[in-house]
Parts: structure tokens; sequence; C-alpha cells
């Protein structure tokens, strides 16, 4: 398997070029007596190109997913779904560098930016003027799942437990950890009637975690006993879930640092072991 297929999108220089385009278009005003495919006014917009690429993008996902009530959902899930497999069979090492290739490929800052300032509708009056013929629901589609796809990857960063070792620039993990919570993801959304779901509850960062199971493992004394590696692999299977990687490749075999001690020490206290 090439891993590089799970997080390049095949559609991923039209995005980008949909997502600039868009924000170029949006500072436009045109009234109808301008209208003209044709104006000076709109030469340097490049809308032409910006629509094609719309109906690129729409196109291709339609005809992949076209027996699917909502293809573009559909589309981008199945991505998350390909690199949430894969990285099933990793151990954290491969999992940071498979997210966080995914994550730099992905436009988070320059779709933020976009749904922020609500580009999107005020650049399809402008592109409805001047195309009235084009379906522009379809296109908003694709943009809203576009935003579920990097939510996506915003939530395997925090279930994996990877987000404090993304190989990711600050900005870009910032913003990506500043992104809404996914909603298609769950089965009573619809049922719900679109309610947002309850606030996650607060939860601890694994290597607090990876730290206070060593701690326990130590107040039993079974280092003394046992091989680091065997311990190892079930501190990472317990903490992480992974049954299949190689203990020593692990965060579960590195030494925690002293703030994970603290807290690990402060956990074990709360059940009598000082």
């Amino acid at each position: 398997m090439k891993y590089s297929n799970l997080y390049k999108l095949g559609i991923y220089d039209s995005i980008f070029s949909v997502l600039h385009s868009l924000m170029s278009i949006d500072g436009t005003t045109l009234s109808d007596s301008e209208v003209d495919v044709d104006s000076d006014k709109i030469e340097y917009l490049d809308e032409i190109e910006c629509v094609q690429n719309l109906n690129h993008i729409c196109s291709a996902i339609c005809a992949e997913y076209k027996k699917c009530e909502d293809p573009y959902i559909e589309f981008f899930d199945d991505k998350l779904d390909d690199i949430e497999t894969a990285m099933m069979s990793l151990d954290d090492k491969g999992r940071n560098v498979l997210l966080s290739r995914a994550i730099r490929f992905a436009p988070v800052c320059q779709y933020t930016e976009f749904a922020d300032a609500e580009f999107g509708s005020k650049a399809f009056d402008v592109l409805k003027k001047l195309y009235p013929h084009e379906e522009y629901t379809d296109f908003s589609c694709m943009l809203d799942a576009l935003g579920e796809y990097i939510s996506g990857l915003k939530m395997l960063a925090i279930d994996f437990d990877l987000v404090d070792i993304l190989l990711i620039d600050d900005k870009i993990k910032q913003v990506l950890l500043e992104v809404p919570d996914r909603y298609f993801v769950f089965d009573d959304f619809y049922s719900e009637g679109g309610k947002p779901r309850k606030k996650q509850s607060k939860t601890i960062p694994r290597t607090h975690r990876i730290a206070a199971v060593w701690g326990l493992i130590d107040k039993l004394k079974l280092r003394s006993s046992m091989d680091k590696t065997v311990l190892a692999a079930f501190v990472e299977a317990v903490t992480g879930g992974n049954i299949e990687s190689k203990p020593k490749d692990t965060v579960a075999y590195k030494e925690p640092d002293n703030s994970a001690k603290e807290a690990a020490a402060e956990l074990l206290r709360k059940i009598g072991l000082e």
C-alpha cells in the first residue's frame, strides 16, 4: 500500500484553487448592469477557472458516489476511514507521520479563513450573476463536507493522542484544534433535529496515562522480574489500543517526562498509592 494515496486528495489542487478564487471573488460587487463575463471589471477574478474547478470536484465525487444520498460526505468519510484503518496497524511514530502529512495536505488554514469570513455565500452571489444556470447548492455541500473532513483529522489527532507531537506548523495546529467537532459521524444527529452533541468529558493526555501505568507497574515491582519490552507492549496496548506495533518503537517504551510523572503520581495518590 502506498500511504501517500491515503492523505493526498485526488482533487487537492482544485480545492486550493477554488478557495483562493472564492476569496478573491468575494471582494467584488457587481450591479446588474455590470453582469457580463467578458467585462474588464471581472477579468482578473479567474471566475471561469473557479467554476470549472468547482464543477470538476463535484462531478468527480458524484460520479464515484452516484448512488449515495450525501456523496460529498461519503467521499471525505472514506478518506478518513482509510487513514484511520492505516493508523491502527502502525506504531505511534508511524501514526504521527501519516496523520501529520494528511493534515499538511489539507487546506486547514485556508478553509478556516474561508468559512469564518463567509467568503462562500458572498462569492456565490457574484457567481450567480455571471453563471445563473449553475447549481450552487452542490458547490456549497462539497465545501461543507471539506470542513467535516478537516474536523475529522482533528478528531483523529485527539483520539490517537497525537496532538502534542504532530509534525506540523504551530499555526496550523492551533487552527486545527479550534475547528468545530464533526456532526455527520453521529447516528443520532438527524434524529435529534440536527442539534449539536453534548460537549465531551475532559480527558487526560495519553502520556500521563502511560506514566500512571508505569507507576503502577513500579509499585508492583514488576520491572525486576519482567523484561521492559514485554511490559511496554502491555502499556501500549492498554493506553493506545495497539497490539501489533514493536514495543521499542512506541511512546510507551520511552521515559515519561516530569509533567507526566507528576500527573501520574497525583492519579496514584487518589487510589492510595504514594
